[in-house]
C-alpha cells in the first residue's frame, strides 16, 4: 500500500485554537454547550497523543488506515460546526452593536417576541443534532484507540517537529553538470541552418525530473541567443494540447501585448503578421501530444519566419519528438554521481563540496544513487537535508523504508515522497493544497498565501507578525525545498514541476479538490463539502458551463467551502444565496461582467478577501459592507464605473488592502475623515480616485481639505492619486515620514499648478506623473523643503513623465554641484507628451540604462548627449 500521509495534526491544531477563542467560550456558555465543548477538547487531546503511532502503522494495518480516514472526516466536520458557532456569535455581536448605536428610542420588548430570538431558536434547533453527532463520533474514535492498540508517543519523532530552515532568504538557482549540454544545444540554435519549412525544431528528450526545462531556460536566457534572435517566446503545453491557448501565449510574448481574440484563425493571422521576416525562437515546454494533425495546426504561423528560426520542444517521449521534428532529438541523460553529489552539497550545505563535512560525503553519495541521479530528486532531498547536519540524521533519510515502496504501487518518485513525509507539519497542508492547480499553471505567491489563509493553514504567531507575513515565510520554505520553482515566463510567478504536482495530488487525496470545466453531471455532494471552486482557465466562449452550473445548481452544495472563485468567467448575476455560504473566507469575482453585488454578500462575516479587479461594469458595493468585520483585502482596482464607496469603511478595522478609494460623491470632509485611513496601519497600498469628469461643484479649497482628511498611515508602500481637482497637493504627499513608500503615481490631476515635494521619500523607487495640464514649471519644490543635502530621490529607479503639454521649465536641479546628482540610482527615464519643454538642467545620472523620449522638442535630446551610462 502506498504511503497516504494525512495532515491531521495541522487540522486538529486549528480546531484547538478555535475552541480556545474567548468569544466562542462565551457563546458556548450562553447556549449551554460549554460542557460538550470541553469534552471535545478532552477526547481530541487523547487522539492527538496517538497520532504519530497511527501514522506509522497505517501502511501495515488497514484498520488503522481506516481509523485515520474516519478521523480526518470527523475533523473537517468538527471544524465546520465550530465555524458555524463562531459565525453565529459574530452575527449576534453585530446585532447588539447595531442596536446600541441606533438613534431610535429603545423600547423593551420580550425576547420571545423579537425576530432576533426566533433566529436564535432556529439556530439552536439546527445545531443541537450536529453537536450530539460529533460527540458520538468522537467517543467512538476514542474507543477504537484501545482496540487498535494505538500508543501515545512520549518522544516525538525529530522529523515531526516544526524544524525551520536556517534562513528564509531565497536560495539561488544553481545548475551544475549541464555545461556541455548547453554548449551543444547552443550550436544547434545559433546555426543558420533551416529545414524545408524555414524553421528547425529541436526536441530535448529525457525522463521526468532530469532537467529538460532547466536546460531550455539556460539557453533561452543566454546573451548569445538574445543577440541572434529577433523575437522569443515561451509556452507551457502540458498534456492538454490547447492550440488556441498556446498560440495566444506565444502571440502575447512576441508582441508584448494582450490578446482578446478567441478565434484560432484570427489569433494565427496576428501571430503570422508578428513573425513575418523575423528570426525567432519559441520554446514549447512539456509536450505530451503525439498527434501529428494537432502539431500541423499549431505550427502554421511559424512557417513565415526568417531562415535560422528555431523551436525547442521539451518532452519525455521520443514519439513526440519524431512527430514534431524530422531530426533526431537531443537526448538528455541523468547526472553522474559526482555531479549529483555537487548538486546535493549545494542545496543541503550551501557549498560546492563536502570539505567541511567529510563524514556526510559517503552517505550523500548513497543518497544521490537512490535518487537515480535525477536533478529534481537530488534538489528536493537537498532542501530536506538543509535542516539536518549530523550523520545520524542523514542516515535516517538513507535508510527510510519509503525507498522500498515498489514503483508499481505509485508513480511518485521515492525521493519526492520522502521529502514530503519529512516536511514540518505546518507546511504539509499548504503543499497538499496546491493540488488544486493544474500542471504547468503559473500562480502568484501573494494569491496563494491568501488561499492558505482562507483555509486556515497559517498558524498565527504570538508575536505581532501579520498572518500574511507568516504565509510568505511558509512559501519561502517550500521554495527553498524545491517544491516550487520560478516561472520561465514571469519572475513574479511560480510553477510546480509535473512530478511535484503529481505528488501534491497524491498526498491530498479527496480533501483538496477543485471543480473544473469538465465537471461531471453526477458529482458527489460529499466531495463538494470539501471542494474549492477555483477555476484557472476557461475554454468556451460566452458563459462558461462550469460557472453556470455552479451558480444555478451547485452553489448551496458548496456551503462549507472556504474558497470560491469565478475569476474571468462571463457571469453577470450573483444570486442572493451567496450570502448563505457563511464559511467563505475568499471570494474572487475579478474580470466578471457583474454590475451589482447582492446585499446578502454582507452576511459573509468570515470573509477575509474580496477580489473585484477588472470588474469594469461594477457600479456599487453592498451598503452593508461594514459588517464584513474580518475583511483584510478588498481588491477593487480597474472598476471605472464604481463611483462611490459605501459608508462604514472605517469599521473594517482588519483591512490591509484597499486598492481604490472612490471619491466621486464624497463632498463632506467629515465623511472623508470617517474613512480613518490614518489609523489603518496595515494598509500598505491605496488608490485615491476622483471622477475623471469634473463638474465644478466643489471648490478647490474643499478638494484640498478632502485630500488632507484622507491622509493614510505612514506604513504605506504604494500610493496612487487619480483625477484630484485641487490646485495643490496636501503636505503629507511626499512627507519623509512615509519611509516605506516605494511607488507613487499621480494621474489626471489637471488643476494642480505644481508638483508635490517627493524628493525626500527615502524608499521611493517608481514615480509616474501623467496628465498634469496646468504645470508650467518644475522647481526646487520637487526635491523637498531641504535641498541642501547631497542626494534627492536617493532610491528612485524609474521616472515617467507623460502628457504635460504646458510644461516649459525644469530648474529644480540647478543648485547641484558638479560631482553631485539628484537621481543616483535612476535606471529608466521616460519623458513624453511635453512639447513646450525646451531644455532641462545638466543631469549627472550614473545609473541610467534606458532613456525614452517621445513627442518632445529636439533640444531635450541634446541634454543627454554626454551620458556615458546608456
Amino acid at each position: 500500500m502506498a504511503l497516504i500521509e494525512v495532515f491531521l495534526g495541522a487540522i486538529i491544531k486549528v480546531i484547538f485554537d478555535k475552541l480556545a477563542s474567548v468569544d466562542l467560550k462565551k457563546f458556548a456558555r450562553s447556549e449551554g454547550l460549554d460542557t460538550q465543548l470541553k469534552r471535545w477538547i478532552q477526547v481530541l487531546s487523547l487522539i492527538q497523543a496517538v497520532l504519530d503511532d497511527a501514522e506509522d502503522k497505517q501502511n501495515m494495518r488497514i484498520a488503522v488506515k481506516q481509523w485515520l480516514d474516519d478521523l480526518q472526516d470527523l475533523a473537517y466536520d468538527m471544524d465546520d460546526v465550530i465555524d458555524e458557532f463562531s459565525t453565529e456569535a459574530c452575527r449576534r455581536k453585530l446585532m447588539e452593536a447595531q442596536g446600541s448605536t441606533s438613534k431610535v428610542r429603545k423600547v423593551k420588548i420580550p425576547s420571545c417576541c423579537t425576530n432576533f430570538s426566533v433566529k436564535d431558536y432556529k439556530f439552536n434547533r439546527k445545531m443541537a443534532p450536529k453537536v450530539d453527532e460529533i460527540t458520538r463520533r468522537l467517543e467512538s474514535m476514542k474507543e477504537q484507540i484501545k482496540i487498535l492498540h494505538l500508543a501515545e508517543t512520549v518522544v516525538k519523532r525529530p522529523n515531526k517537529t516544526r524544524d525551520r530552515l536556517p534562513s528564509t532568504s531565497l536560495v539561488e538557482s544553481y545548475v551544475y553538470g549541464r555545461e556541455n549540454d548547453k554548449e551543444e544545444l547552443l550550436k544547434l540554435l545559433l546555426s543558420n541552418e533551416s529545414s524545408d519549412d524555414q524553421v528547425v525544431v529541436i526536441p530535448i528528450v529525457g525522463m521526468g525530473g532530469v532537467g529538460k526545462t532547466t536546460l531550455a531556460q539556460m539557453v533561452y536566457n543566454d546573451d548569445r541567443v538574445n543577440e541572434f534572435f529577433d523575437s522569443k517566446a515561451w509556452a507551457c503545453v502540458s498534456d492538454d494540447f490547447d492550440v488556441v491557448g498556446v498560440t495566444k501565449t506565444i502571440l502575447k510574448a512576441i508582441t508584448r501585448g494582450v490578446c482578446d481574440y478567441e478565434d484560432l484563425n484570427m489569433v494565427q493571422v496576428k501571430l503570422s503578421e508578428a513573425l513575418t521576416r523575423k528570426r525567432f525562437l519559441i520554446v514549447l515546454d512539456d509536450v505530451w501530444n503525439e498527434k501529428y494533425e494537432d502539431w500541423d495546426i499549431l505550427r502554421r504561423p511559424f512557417l513565415v519566419g526568417s531562415s535560422g528560426s528555431k523551436i525547442i520542444v521539451t518532452t519525455r517521449h521520443h514519439r513526440v519528438a519524431s512527430v514534431m521534428s524530422s531530426t533526431a532529438g537531443y537526448s538528455l541523460k541523468e547526472l553522474t554521481d559526482d555531479e549529483s553529489l555537487w548538486l546535493l552539497a549545494r542545496h543541503a550545505l550551501g557549498r560546492t563540496n563536502f570539505d567541511r563535512h567529510p563524514n556526510l560525503e559517503g552517505i550523500g553519495r548513497s543518497i544521490v544513487r537512490k535518487c537515480k541521479n535525477l536533478p529534481l530528486a537530488v534538489k528536493t532531498l537537498g532542501g530536506l537535508l538543509r535542516a539536518r547536519s549530523t550523520p545520524d540524521e542523514w542516515t535516517d533519510i538513507l535508510n527510510s523504508e519509503i525507498w522500498e515502496i515498489k514503483e508499481d504501487q505509485s508513480d511518485i518518485l521515492p525521493a519526492l515522497r520522502l521529502s514530503y513525509y519529512h516536511l514540518p507539519a505546518h507546511l504539509k497542508p499548504c503543499f497538499a493544497y496546491c493540488s488544486i492547480f493544474p500542471k504547468d499553471y503559473e500562480f502568484d505567491k501573494y494569491e496563494l498565501v491568501l488561499l492558505w489563509m482562507a483555509e486556515g493553514f497559517l498558524e498565527e504567531s504570538k508575536a505581532s507578525d501579520l498572518i500574511e507575513d507568516i504565509g510568505d515565510n511558509y512559501f519561502k520554505e517550500l521554495l527553498m525545498r524545491s517544491f516550487f520553482q520560478q516561472s520561465s515566463s514571469a519572475s513574479s510567478r511560480f510553477v510546480m514541476h509535473d512530478l511535484i504536482n503529481d505528488l501534491a495530488r497524491y498526498v491530498a487525496g479527496d480533501f483538496c479538490s477543485r471543480l473544473t470545466d469538465d465537471l461531471e453531471e453526477n458529482i458527489k455532494c460529499t466531495i463538494l463539502d470539501k471542494v474549492s471552486f477555483l477555476p484557472v482557465s476557461g475554454k468556451y466562449d460566452g458563459d462558461f458551463y462550469i460557472a453556470k452550473k455552479v451558480i444555478t445548481e451547485l452553489l448551496l452544495e458548496l456551503r462549507y467551502s472556504r474558497v470560491l472563485s469565478f475569476s474571468g468567467y462571463a457571469i453577470s448575476d450573483l444570486p442572493n444565496s451567496i450570502g448563505e455560504l457563511i464559511h467563505l473566507r475568499y471570494l474572487n469575482l475579478s474580470g466578471t461582467s457583474l454590475k451589482v453585488l447582492p446585499e446578502s454578500l454582507s452576511n459573509l462575516c468570515n470573509l477575509q478577501t474580496l477580489c473585484l479587479r477588472d470588474c469594469w461594469g461594477l457600479i456599487n458595493l453592498p451598503v452593508g459592507i461594514r459588517k464584513l468585520i474580518n475583511l483584510r483585502h478588498l481588491e477593487n482596482s480597474n472598476t471605472s464605473q464604481l463611483h462611490e464607496m459605501p459608508s462604514g469603511i472605517d469599521q473594517l478595522t482588519s483591512l490591509q488592502t484597499l486598492s481604490k478609494v472612490v471619491l466621486q460623491n464624497v463632498t463632506n470632509v467629515q465623511e472623508a475623515r470617517d474613512a480613518n485611513l490614518k489609523n489603518k496601519r496595515d494598509l500598505d497600498n491605496i488608490v485615491l480616485a476622483w471622477n475623471s469628469e469634473y463638474d465644478g461643484s466643489l471648490s478647490e479649497v474643499l478638494q484640498q481639505d478632502l485630500l488632507e482628511a484622507l491622509r493614510p498611515h505612514t506604513n504605506l508602500t504604494s500610493l496612487e492619486i487619480e483625477f484630484y481637482k485641487g490646485d495643490k497637493f496636501s503636505s503629507w504627499v511626499g512627507d519623509s515620514s512615509f519611509s516605506t513608500l516605494v511607488k507613487v503615481s499621480l494621474r489626471g490631476c489637471t488643476h494642480c499648478k505644481c508638483l508635490p515635494s517627493l524628493g525626500q521619500l527615502p524608499a521611493l523607487k517608481d514615480l509616474s506623473i501623467q496628465t498634469m495640464l496646468e504645470v508650467k514649471a518644475v522647481g526646487t519644490e520637487l526635491c523637498g523643503k531641504d535641498c541642501s543635502w547631497e542626494f534627492s530621490f536617493p532610491s528612485l529607479e524609474s521616472l515617467t513623465i507623460d502628457d504635460m503639454p504646458e510644461w516649459e521649465e525644469w530648474t529644480c536641479l540647478s543648485s547641484v554641484g558638479e560631482n553631485k546628482c539628484h537621481f543616483p540610482l535612476l535606471q529608466k527615464l521616460c519623458i513624453s507628451g511635453c512639447p513646450k519643454l525646451k531644455s532641462i538642467p545638466v543631469l549627472h545620472l550614473p545609473s541610467l540604462s534606458e532613456l525614452k523620449l517621445q513627442k518632445c522638442s529636439v533640444g531635450i535630446a541634446k541634454c543627454f548627449y554626454n551620458l556615458t551610462s546608456l
